[in-house]
C-alpha cells in the first residue's frame, strides 16, 4: 500500500490536505491528513467521496467531437485528432481576421491549484485574445476592501480563538468552512460569545449563543446604526480613528440622520434583539467580524462590506488579536501564473467582455465577433444566471471546446470535449485564501485512461503551434510538469512559505508558526495610507466615498419572495456528482410557515417556483430557518438547464467589482421568485 499526500484544489476555505491510499495503482481510500495542523486530520463528505468520483462510470475517458452543438452525437476521436481540429480551426480564424482576437478564453475557478493557471498562461503566448472576465462570487467584497484598506487581508483562523465577541455577518462556516469549526468551539469555551446575522437559520446559527434574522440587504444599516450608538456613547476608539483613519468626521456627520425606528423597520430586528447587540459591543474589546461570500450578492453588496469595515474602525478593532473584519485573502496566492490571472482584465493587449455582458450579450455582437471558445474550470451552463441565454450564446459560436472530468451540461454543448486529469494524478499546488498553509499535492496513480492535465493540454497546443503558426507560442512547451511549478516561484513564495525552489518544496506541507493579524502594523495601502472612511476612489469611480448603508433592490410586491441560492454540506457549485457519499437529494424551496399559511401550501406540497425568467417544479418544505420575505433553493447538481436553478436569477450588477475582476458582481441574492401550490 503506497501513501501520497494531495491537497484539495475546490474554491473552499479549507484547502485540506489528505492521504491518498494506493493498492496495485488503484485509489482506495482518501483519508485526513494528520500532519494539517488546521484539517487536524479531518475532511469533509466532498472528501470522502473522491475515490468515487475518480473512477465514477461518468468520468470522461477520451476525446469526443460533435459537428453540431447539442446534437448529442458525440463520436470518440484520438488526442492527434483533437490537437488538428483545434489548429485548423485557429489558423481559419488567423486567416479570416488577421487576428486571434476571435478566440475567445472562458474560466475560473474550478480548479484552483497552480498548475490550473496554464490556460490563462497560453492563451497569453498566442497573442492578443479574448477574456470573459468577472468573479461571479467575490468581487464586490475585494473591491470593498481596496477602498477602506488598500486591499482585502485577513487574519488567520486562529485568531478567532483570542475573540471575546465573534460576529458572523452572512456566512455559514458550518458547512463552508467546517475546520474553523473547532476554533469558534474553543473560543466559546474561553468565554467567548458567538452571534450570527442572516436572513437564513443556518447550521452555523444554530451553533450560536445570539442568532438574529435580518431581511435580506439591509446589513449595512443594522452595522451603521450599531457604529452610531458607539460614537453617541463615546464608545469610539479615538486614538485608533485620530491616529490610523481618515475621514471620520464625515462618517460620523453622514449618520446623524439615522433614527432607531428606521433601523427596526427595515431590519425586521426587534428592539430587544437591537439592544441585545449594542450591549454586546459595547462590553467587548476584542471583536472578530467574518463576512461571508454571500453576504456581498446584493446589489449593494461592496457597500455593506464597507460598513462592516467601519464599524470595526470606528472600535478601533483594527490590528489586534482577536478581531478585525475578515473576508478572505490572496496572501497565498502569488505565484507568477496566478498574479497574472488576477490582472488578466488589466492586460491592454486582450480584449476584455465583462461576465455580465457576456450574459447579457454573447460574443457574436464583438467585432470581430467570437469564433471559438476555450471553457475549462467551471460550468457555466448550470452555475451562471440565466443559463439558457448563455446556451444560446454558445449555438452561435463556431466552435467551442470544454476540458472537463464529466459530460456536463456545458460540455453537452460543445463541439469537442477533452477529458482532464483529477489531482490524484499530477503533481501541483494549491493553497487557501483563508488559512496561510502550504503542501505539496503528490501525483498518487496514473491518469484515467486518455485524461490529460490543463499543463499538458496547454503543452501539446503550444508545440503544435510552433510548427503551423507564422508566430511561434512563447508558452514553455518543453517542460516537465515540475519544472513549469518551478517556473512560477518568485520572492513573494520564498518569503510566504519558505521554500526556495519546487524541489526543495517537493512532497513538503508547511504552515507558519506564527499567526497572522491582518494590519497589525497599520500599513494600509490606500492613497492616505490609513483606513479610509472617506474614499477618493470610491467617488472618482461613481460609488459613495462613505460607508453609508445604500438601499438594495426591494420587492413590494407581497406575492415575491427573494431567492437565496446557498451551498449546502454536500455538494460545491455542480462539481460533485452523485455517490454513496453524496447522494442524489431532491430540489426543494424552503418558505417560511407565515408565506405558507397565507398562500395555502403544506409540508411536501408540490409547487412551482418561478418569474419572469423561468418555471421550476419542486417540494415546498416550510419551516421558520428562513425569513418571511425569503424562498430557500439549495445549489444542487442539476444535470440540464432546465433543472437549473439558476435560471430563476436575474443578470442584476452588484455596486462594485471591477476593480477586483474586472467586471461588477453579480447580485445573484436580488433575484424573487413567486411560489405558488400546483392546482
Amino acid at each position: 500500500m503506497q501513501m501520497k499526500r494531495q491537497v484539495c484544489p475546490r474554491n473552499c476555505f479549507s484547502t485540506c490536505s489528505m492521504i491518498s491510499h494506493v493498492e496495485n495503482g488503484q485509489l482506495v481510500k482518501v483519508a485526513g491528513d494528520p500532519d494539517n495542523p488546521y484539517t487536524n486530520g479531518r475532511i469533509c463528505a466532498k472528501g470522502l467521496s473522491y475515490v468515487d468520483q475518480v473512477y465514477h462510470k461518468e468520468r470522461l475517458k477520451y476525446p469526443m467531437y460533435q459537428k453540431t452543438k447539442g446534437s448529442g452525437r458525440f463520436e470518440r476521436i484520438s488526442w492527434e485528432s483533437a490537437y488538428e481540429i483545434i489548429i485548423d480551426q485557429w489558423l481559419d480564424i488567423d486567416r479570416k481576421y488577421g487576428s486571434l482576437l476571435p478566440i475567445g478564453l472562458y474560466k475560473y475557478t474550478g480548479d484552483l491549484s497552480v498548475g490550473h493557471y496554464a490556460p490563462e498562461e497560453f492563451f497569453s503566448s498566442m497573442g492578443p485574445t479574448t477574456r470573459i472576465v468577472g468573479s461571479p462570487c467575490a468581487a464586490a467584497g475585494f473591491d470593498a476592501a481596496f477602498y477602506d484598506f488598500g486591499c482585502g487581508r485577513s487574519s488567520d483562523p486562529e485568531q478567532l480563538e483570542a475573540a471575546e465577541l465573534i460576529i458572523i455577518w452572512g456566512a455559514n462556516p458550518a458547512v463552508t468552512s467546517i475546520h474553523s469549526i473547532r476554533y469558534l468551539e474553543t473560543a466559546r469555551k474561553k468565554g467567548a460569545k458567538l452571534v450570527v446575522i442572516d436572513p437564513i437559520l443556518t447550521k452555523t446559527a444554530q451553533l450560536a449563543d445570539y442568532y438574529f434574522q435580518i431581511n435580506p440587504g439591509f446589513d449595512g444599516l443594522l452595522a451603521n446604526e450599531l457604529a452610531k450608538f458607539l460614537i453617541d456613547h463615546d464608545l469610539q476608539d479615538q486614538t485608533y480613528i485620530n491616529k490610523y483613519t481618515h475621514g471620520f468626521d464625515a462618517f460620523h456627520q453622514a449618520l446623524a440622520g439615522l433614527t432607531e425606528d428606521a433601523v427596526l423597520e427595515n431590519t425586521g430586528l426587534s428592539l430587544d434583539a437591537l439592544s441585545t447587540l449594542k450591549k454586546l459591543l459595547a462590553s467587548s474589546s476584542r471583536i472578530f467580524h467574518w463576512i461571508g461570500l454571500g453576504f456581498q450578492r446584493h446589489t449593494n453588496g461592496g457597500q455593506m462590506v464597507r460598513t462592516v469595515n467601519a464599524l470595526a474602525a470606528v472600535h478601533g478593532m483594527i490590528g489586534k488579536p482577536g478581531s478585525g473584519v475578515h473576508y478572505a485573502h490572496s496572501d497565498t496566492w502569488i505565484f507568477e501564473n496566478q498574479t497574472a490571472f488576477f490582472k488578466e482584465h488589466l492586460e491592454e493587449t486582450n480584449r476584455i467582455l465583462p461576465l455580465n455582458h457576456w450574459i447579457d450579450l454573447g460574443g457574436t455582437v464583438l467585432d470581430p465577433p467570437l469564433e471559438s471558445l476555450w471553457i475549462s474550470c467551471r460550468n457555466p451552463l448550470i452555475q451562471d444566471p440565466q443559463p439558457s441565454q448563455i446556451r444560446e450564446h454558445l449555438k452561435h459560436i463556431p466552435f467551442v471546446v470544454t476540458a472537463e472530468l464529466f459530460l456536463t451540461e456545458t460540455a453537452k454543448w460543445s463541439n469537442l470535449v477533452l477529458p482532464v486529469t483529477t489531482f490524484f494524478e499530477e503533481e501541483d499546488i494549491a493553497t487557501s485564501y483563508w488559512h496561510r498553509g502550504f503542501a505539496f499535492n503528490e501525483k498518487a496513480i496514473e491518469p484515467y485512461h486518455e485524461a490529460k492535465s490543463d499543463f499538458e493540454i496547454m503543452s501539446g497546443l503550444a508545440c503544435r503551434i510552433d510548427e503551423r503558426f507564422h508566430t511561434p507560442s512563447s508558452f514553455p512547451a518543453h517542460l516537465t510538469k515540475r519544472e513549469y511549478l518551478n517556473r512560477q516561484w518568485n520572492n513573494d513564495v520564498r518569503r510566504q512559505f519558505g521554500f526556495n525552489d519546487v524541489h526543495e518544496a517537493a512532497e513538503q506541507i508547511h504552515y507558519p508558526e506564527e499567526k497572522v493579524i491582518s494590519w497589525d502594523t497599520h500599513d494600509y495601502l490606500t492613497p492616505s495610507g490609513k483606513f479610509e472612511f472617506y474614499s477618493e476612489q470610491a467617488l472618482q469611480n461613481g460609488l459613495p466615498p462613505l460607508p453609508i448603508h445604500k438601499q438594495s433592490v426591494v420587492q413590494t410586491n407581497p406575492d415575491f419572495l427573494q431567492l437565496f441560492t446557498p451551498h449546502d454540506s454536500r455538494g460545491l457549485n455542480s462539481q460533485f456528482k452523485h455517490t454513496e457519499a453524496i447522494p442524489e437529494r431532491m430540489m426543494q424551496v424552503y418558505i417560511h410557515p407565515d408565506f405558507a399559511a397565507k398562500a395555502g401550501i403544506t409540508e411536501g406540497d408540490l409547487v412551482n417556483v418561478f418569474n419572469e425568467h423561468a418555471k421550476l417544479t419542486m417540494k415546498a418544505s416550510v419551516t421558520k430557518q428562513v425569513g418571511r420575505k425569503v424562498a430557500l433553493i439549495y445549489q444542487g447538481s442539476a444535470i440540464s438547464v432546465d433543472q437549473a436553478v439558476n435560471q430563476l436569477v436575474s443578470v442584476i450588477d452588484s455596486d462594485m467589482g471591477e476593480i477586483a475582476s474586472g467586471s461588477k458582481g453579480i447580485a445573484y441574492y436580488d433575484s424573487y421568485v413567486k411560489v405558488k401550490p400546483i392546482s
